[in-house]
């Protein structure tokens, strides 16, 4: 069986630890936040107003792409499947660089959830 690398563990504890931290940011500053927000769009000009409660979704969507990821990665053996041209050491290669992959991924959601939430 497949194990995940030390380094992949790492670099997943480092994007739960990002979304960790927005949470109890966000928990922390809910009260100081006004009951309407501004909502921006894509090209960052003001669209309308929203509650406050709707950053919640934010942290919710950064949780379920987490989970996806983490699924992803703990399962990445299963759905890689071997092909004969590949060498088990090619494909144990192939397996732990889209963990690696998939754990910038997962750095990188949290990251812009957190400039998406603060900014």
């Amino acid at each position: 069986m497949d194990t995940i690398s030390k380094k992949n563990k790492i670099l997943l504890a480092l994007a739960g630890l990002i979304f960790i931290v927005n949470c109890v940011v966000l928990v922390f500053a809910y009260g100081s936040i006004p009951n309407n927000i501004v909502v921006h769009s894509y090209n960052g000009g003001d669209d309308s107003y929203g509650d406050k409660s709707s950053l919640w979704w934010l942290v919710t969507l950064n949780a379920v792409l987490l989970m996806v990821i983490t699924v992803t990665v703990a399962n990445c053996q299963k759905w890689m499947r071997p092909t004969p041209e590949m060498t088990p050491k090619e494909r144990a290669e192939s397996i732990d660089n889209a963990r690696l992959i998939l754990a910038i991924v997962a750095i990188k959601i949290s990251i812009v959830f957190s400039i998406i939430l603060f900014k």
